[in-house]
């Protein structure tokens, strides 16, 4: 038997600082699924050990004769810090995952070998080359990847250590867009021809996780309502097994902003438990929007899209671009403005990447104005995806941009902000005609949801600002009015999360918070009179 170990470094360019997160919830982040399956692929013969870095550390004092390595270029820093100490010790190190496929020249001076593509057919391949001890140092896989025979992960192999902090699962339900967003690098790895995962192995895997992980699962899709018919189809197959288990999951996807015009698909949703999504809006600027090819959302109502989806008790998180070619200062507070009267949750706002594999990074390095994401241009710290910009903007200084950024993140993360939003949420939901119709599959209270409940109120209570818990407990008398079945757990958890983002917002701006002449920064358009962050207010 070869000792195999499957490694997911420590994303070290993540805007995620979760110590809020863990401390009420003893949970972090989202189970990883790319290494279970890539474990599920391997062929008999090897002894597998899967490491999660962002929950466990790394097993240098344990002897391998083989170490995987995965991730994305935020991955990359720490890759290379566990390639270099596992070939100090003469271990091959074999490197794979969209990153290396984009970028394979990134990580060829450290990895023994690369797997460029889909791993399905190419890493069966490699490790039966490495048992017979004649193997490549590159694999490439040149076909499009049929998910028909479904390979289900091995989930069994993640760690008890790392389940137990894990918040949520995550099972592939298909790969593939149709759309061509220019800052997007999913469709060059996953491609636009839609592939699915038998709607029968989704099911399983859903079960396995649910008798043995978790609550809430992630549906995992490039565009999970790219193929409305297979979605749907998919959707009453969830909603079936939902409805026949004693403990309801909640399911969490991304889709587009025009399922809202589908009202059947929104039906199907609520009734199947998926209650939550993520809408890429990316611009409130139809101009904008065709520039960079989100031509999906171009010529849309925004503000009744997303009021479509809280009538059906679906709570949306958008992700919107600031620093697009025709975006200027005014920009942040029109962003501002737009989700003050939205029933959205957690408004993420970054600023325009070029990520390697998406086709913007081609036209940025042409017209000069890309800036490598290895040393991007930043705020003081540690670089992340808020702090630093890999594309200098048309209309206004890096500075005004990072300035206008933190200014905004801040007012969408504000406490009193946040609970108007998610009293809209409940509020549109109960005027809703459609809410009558609706059979929403109920939440469930257990000991860990509980103990949950007790350190957050005990938070609030004793430790939170008194402005954030006199808007918290308004907030609470709308709850209580709400006859969503999933009304506390979906408010709760949204809280907590929008909480956590604004301490990781507070910390990813060292410089800005500190500088002598912040007023001076503020963007002319955006009014100095809006409260900027102090440090004690957190």
């Amino acid at each position: 038997m070869k000792r195999l170990l499957l490694v997911q470094p420590r994303d070290t360019y993540s805007t995620g600082d979760l110590s809020f997160v863990s401390h009420i919830t003893k949970r972090s982040h989202m189970m990883v699924v790319h290494l279970p399956t890539v474990a599920a692929l391997t062929p008999d013969g090897f002894d597998i050990t899967i490491v999660d870095e962002n929950l466990e550390p790394v097993p240098y004092d344990t002897r391998f004769d083989l170490v995987g390595i995965t991730g994305f270029h935020n991955h990359i820093d720490q890759a290379r810090v566990i390639a270099t100490r596992f070939g100090q010790m003469g271990i091959p190190v074999v490197c794979g995952g969209p990153s290396v496929t984009q970028s394979p020249e990134r990580w060829e001076d450290f990895s023994d070998v690369l797997i460029m593509g889909e791993a399905e057919n190419v890493w069966p391949q490699f490790c039966r080359d490495f048992q017979k001890g004649a193997y490549r140092n590159k694999y490439q896989e040149h076909g499009v990847i049929s998910l028909a025979n479904g390979v289900t992960p091995a989930y069994h192999l993640l760690s008890p250590a790392a389940k137990a902090r894990y918040y949520g699962g995550v099972v592939l339900t298909g790969r593939g867009c149709p759309h061509k967003c220019e800052f997007c690098s999913s469709v060059e790895f996953s491609g636009r021809r839609i592939r699915h995962v038998p709607i029968h192995d989704v099911v399983a895997q859903v079960q396995t996780l649910a008798d043995s992980l978790a609550s809430l699962i992630l549906l995992g899709a490039d565009n999970f309502s790219a193929d409305p018919k297979h979605a749907k189809a998919l959707l009453r197959a969830l909603g079936e097994w939902n409805r026949a288990q004693k403990r309801p999951v909640s399911f969490y996807t991304e889709l587009s902003l025009n399922t809202a015009d589908d009202e059947e698909f929104l039906k199907l949703a609520a009734e199947a438990g998926l209650t939550r999504v993520l809408v890429g809006i990316e611009s409130l600027d139809a101009d904008c929007l065709a520039d960079v090819g989100k031509r999906s959302n171009i010529g849309r109502n925004m503000e009744a899209d997303l009021r479509k989806f809280a009538e059906y008790g679906i709570l949306v998180s958008t992700s919107v671009i600031v620093g697009l070619d025709r975006d200027d200062v005014t920009v942040f507070e029109r962003m501002r403005d737009f989700f003050v009267h939205t029933g959205v949750g957690h408004a993420a706002v970054w600023p325009l990447h070029a990520p390697d594999g998406a086709p913007i990074k081609e036209r940025m390095v042409k017209e000069g104005r890309y800036v490598d994401w290895a040393c991007p241009v930043k705020d003081e710290g540690r670089a992340n995806y808020w702090n630093s910009t890999t594309v200098i903007p048309k209309n206004m200084t890096v500075e005004m941009q990072q300035q206008g950024l933190y200014w905004l993140l801040w007012q969408l993360a504000d406490p009193v902000a946040v609970c108007e939003r998610l009293q809209n949420f409940l509020e549109m939901y109960e005027r809703a005609p459609v809410k009558n119709t609706l059979h929403i599959p109920g939440g469930f209270t257990d000991m860990g949801s509980l103990h949950v409940a007790r350190r957050f109120f005990w938070y609030l209570l004793f430790k939170a600002p008194s402005r954030t818990r006199k808007a918290f407990f308004r907030l609470m008398k709308t709850v209580r009015r709400s006859s969503h079945p999933q009304r506390m757990a979906i408010t709760v958890g949204a809280f907590i999360q929008i909480m956590n983002h604004r301490i990781s917002v507070e910390r990813s701006f060292p410089a800005t918070e500190k500088h002598p002449n912040v007023q001076s920064l503020t963007p002319p358009h955006v009014s100095a009179d809006s409260p900027l962050p102090q440090r004690t207010a957190t």
